[in-house]
């Protein structure tokens, strides 16, 4: 889910599907095709074990008059040509309806690969999201990742030990007491934070949260972390990047000091859903188009917003995944 990635199977599958479509569609007399043909006919394993995905589509199952019709929904028969027809065969139609049978057309075995991978995807993402909610170890993760997709800090963290970080604390694969106990059947709410413990005899449960924003071990990186973004993370234009040169050029964006580390996780992730109007000064980094857009179609303005958006972005990352790697460290 962190890397936005499906199973490499759904690689093999489409590799298969995308091959079982090139000798389905060869000359019959080719020798591959009349191997497909007897694979079919005998319902050999290949053949059986592809088939269930094949009506994933379902083009794949419906007769092939109606899939023809959905095919060339579009298109009208000639209106001359329809009186023609209609004029000729009803003679014929008159003196032989008492012997027409009632025939059930042929399934039409026809599909599209892209259905078929998006049917399977989709599959995956349902499955993510039930397995994510229910699993006990994930309930932080569940927390702040709502949306299956790479987050784009793996991309722009460039700190291997502090992207490294950022991914563990994320998916609860570190060492404080939330996850540790796990491995010794302890109760949840005995996972104590020791150092919160012998220093300031309270007894607080070392969990993901407690060790972003309360625990006393790690008050100075935290100060370090609110200072810098509260400070220095500035970007030079809050605008959309269809900005007119009219508009406020330096308009301030810094970060309120008392809103950065209860929304770290917002900061990090914009696949979070926004709840209660999240404010745009957390989530203006995370312009998709920050990654799509065209830097040449841009202005001289746009283009100095687009990479001080990138600066903003690339500043807000860096010093967050820094301050949670001095957090499980």
């Amino acid at each position: 889910g962190e890397m936005g990635r499906y199973p490499l199977i759904y690689q093999s599958i489409k590799l298969t599907l995308g091959y079982y479509n090139r000798v389905d569609n060869m000359e019959n007399t080719s020798f591959v095709n009349a191997a497909l043909c007897e694979q079919k006919k005998l319902n050999l394993p290949w053949f059986r074990n592809i088939e269930p995905l094949l009506k994933l589509d379902p083009m794949y199952s419906i007769d092939h008059v109606s899939a023809y019709n959905t095919y060339a929904s579009k298109r009208k028969m000639n209106q001359f040509h329809q009186k023609s027809f209609y004029n000729q065969s009803s003679i014929v139609i008159n003196h032989e309806i008492s012997n027409l049978q009632i025939l059930e057309p042929e399934p039409s075995k026809k599909f599209h690969l892209s259905i078929i991978m998006k049917q399977l995807q989709d599959h995956f993402k349902c499955c993510w999201e039930f397995e994510k909610s229910k699993s006990p170890k994930l309930e932080y993760y569940h927390s702040i990742k709502s949306t299956f997709g790479k987050e784009p800090y793996l991309d722009t963290v460039k700190n291997h030990l502090h992207r490294y970080s950022a991914a563990r604390l994320r998916i609860s694969a570190h060492d404080l007491e939330i996850e540790r106990g796990r491995y010794h059947n302890l109760p949840r709410e005995e996972r104590i934070c020791k150092w919160c413990a012998s220093n300031s005899s309270t007894n607080v449960v070392e969990n993901e949260v407690h060790a972003l924003s309360d625990c006393g071990r790690h008050s100075k990186p935290r100060t370090k972390l609110i200072k810098d973004l509260g400070d220095s993370a500035k970007s030079s234009t809050d605008l959309p990047l269809t900005a007119s040169p009219n508009q406020d050029k330096n308009h301030d964006t810094t970060l309120p000091p008392n809103s950065i580390i209860p929304n770290i996780m917002i900061l990090l992730s914009p696949l979070i859903q926004k709840q209660n109007n999240t404010p745009d000064y957390l989530t203006n980094h995370h312009l998709p188009e920050l990654t799509t857009i065209k830097t040449k179609d841009l202005t001289d303005i746009q283009k100095d917003h687009h990479k001080s958006l990138l600066k903003r972005r690339a500043y807000i990352f860096n010093s967050i995944c820094a301050f949670i790697h001095s957090c499980i460290y």
